[in-house]
């Protein structure tokens, strides 16, 4: 029996390295998420956290939630889920998925030690187009 396997990755900057700017606070809106291959789909402020920072907030691998190194790289991002409100990222890939095919995905989940609650719901979504945001 003969084994092929043929492995990339698909996604874009998936350590969180490339930057418009390092991160100077927590975001306080979508418009200044800093990361150039990653944005934000709702009305959420997703957090962008890296070593660069030198603001208490956002720093790594102390920040206002807590401690934690990036798996890889030096920076990763933080989400939120509260009640009705909840934190998204997405990204598109380098390139589209093929039918009939299998794919593996693997993703990195750290609950902040500041955090008092944690959800079982987290996952992610394929599209053939971005994500929108329904307005009612």
């Amino acid at each position: 029996m003969q084994l092929s396997l043929f492995s990339q990755n698909l996604v874009s900057d998936g350590s969180f390295e490339e930057y418009k700017r390092c991160p100077s606070s927590i975001t306080s809106s979508i418009r200044k998420f800093p990361l150039l291959n990653w944005y934000i789909p709702t009305h959420g402020t997703s957090d962008y956290f890296n070593k660069c920072c030198r603001h208490d907030g956002c720093t790594v691998p102390r920040n206002a939630y807590g401690t934690q190194e990036p798996r890889t790289g030096e920076g990763y991002v933080g989400i939120l889920g509260k009640g009705n409100w909840f934190e998204y990222v997405s990204s598109e890939l380098k390139h589209s998925l093929k039918k009939d095919r299998e794919y593996y995905v693997e993703f990195w989940v750290s609950l902040a030690e500041d955090c008092k609650f944690s959800s079982r719901r987290i996952g992610l979504y394929f599209s053939t187009g971005k994500p929108t945001v329904s307005s009612g």
